[in-house]
């Protein structure tokens, strides 16, 4: 088959190992505004695996598709929401913390002290919440009981994200903090100038979106790297990642996309232009909410997931974000015509996929083939 024929068949990447370039091919998302059944703002929206949980100041919406929604007493005034081990933990700006179990009945697990947390994420076994003055709270009962962590700054935490065995939280003038537990944190800096920040973890990687600019950090926010960004985009509310996509969401209805790790950015209209609160990815699908009970879904079947991190030295490595169930096959071509498949076919599980070979000085083309 010619390399035109693969492109047209969902060409995921194609690497040299002298002159990296990489060849995407990607897909709009199309939203569509739902009913929520509400006209209050909808501060936070999650994915359990079955449903999708949205919360307002005085509701929580449910949902087994995104489109079709049920409104239920009281949400519990979640700024953020995460869900671990059969419960969903949300944060409230005015310092509380609620757990549910998916409907209706929400459980006050923290006094309100109006010192507010702004995110909450959730990693091998723990719980973080973080918030206002540098505060941070971890919990390692599924959210039954709270312990206070030293935090080593004052500043607003805007965002949390785990992943690599590291919890990752950026603060408001973009200061970087990292833990394996949730108590002992490390602080640097990311040096961008660019403020607010949230976080997301996928793909390998951490990417950190700030008015007008994203960073991005592959070991585990040791180093970070920067990415153009949109002059005109100053206030990101979240940012999340799913099926090989990072999704910006913000003010003004304004939604931005990334296929490539972060590196690039698009456009992607939302048809509103009400401030949207959060995003997040289940069922095929993605799910944004905002002020005036706004609901959006766009479905990403035809998204097409890229070759986010390409390493190259004594060896080259090619890592990517996998879809269950697909089928994936590392070639490579000494002549960019030619290509032959190397070792067996993998089976996506939902999980990051990574094949390095070592070279000798020869100039080779690398690519994976989703079939």
């Amino acid at each position: 088959m010619t390399l035109h024929h693969y492109v047209t068949r969902r060409f995921l990447a194609c690497i040299a190992a002298a002159l990296v370039s990489i060849c995407t091919s990607t897909a709009q998302l199309t939203w569509v505004q739902r009913l929520s059944g509400t006209s209050t703002s909808i501060n936070a929206v999650g994915y359990n695996g079955a449903h999708f949980l949205a919360s307002t100041p005085n509701l929580t919406l449910t949902s087994p598709d995104g489109v079709s929604w049920t409104t239920h007493s009281w949400g519990g005034a979640s700024v953020a929401l995460t869900y671990a081990n059969a419960n969903w933990i949300g944060v409230g700006s005015s310092g509380g913390i609620y757990t549910s179990p998916g409907n209706s009945t929400w459980t006050s697990r923290r006094n309100i002290d109006f010192q507010g947390f702004t995110d909450v994420a959730y990693g091998d076994g723990t719980l973080v919440a973080v918030g206002w003055s540098g505060k941070i709270e971890r919990s390692i009962d599924n959210g039954a009981t709270w312990q206070l962590a030293a935090s080593p700054t004052s500043q607003p935490i805007y965002g949390i994200a785990f992943g690599g065995g590291i919890f990752l939280a950026i603060t408001q003038n973009q200061e970087v903090l990292r833990s394996s537990d949730g108590l002992i944190w490390a602080l640097s800096n990311i040096n961008d100038g660019s403020g607010v920040g949230r976080v997301e973890y996928g793909g390998g990687r951490f990417v950190s979106v700030g008015n007008y600019t994203v960073t991005r950090s592959i070991d585990g926010g040791n180093s970070w790297s920067s990415s153009d960004f949109f002059p005109n985009f100053s206030g990101p509310k979240r940012i999340r990642f799913g099926n090989g996509i990072f999704v910006v969401v913000g003010r003004g209805g304004e939604i931005k996309l990334s296929h490539d790790g972060g590196v690039s950015w698009e456009n992607s209209s939302s048809g509103v232009t009400v401030d949207l609160n959060d995003v997040t990815y289940g069922e095929g699908k993605w799910v944004a909410v905002g002020e005036n009970g706004v609901v959006l879904t766009a479905s990403d079947s035809a998204a097409i997931q890229l070759v986010p991190t390409v390493a190259v030295s004594a060896a080259v490595c090619l890592e990517w974000q996998t879809q269950a169930g697909a089928i994936y096959q590392v070639q490579f071509s000494d002549d960019f015509q030619s290509w032959q498949n190397v070792g067996p076919s993998l089976t996506g599980d939902g999980n990051t996929k990574r094949y390095c070979e070592s070279q000798n000085g020869q100039k080779r083309f690398y690519r994976v083939q989703i079939k």
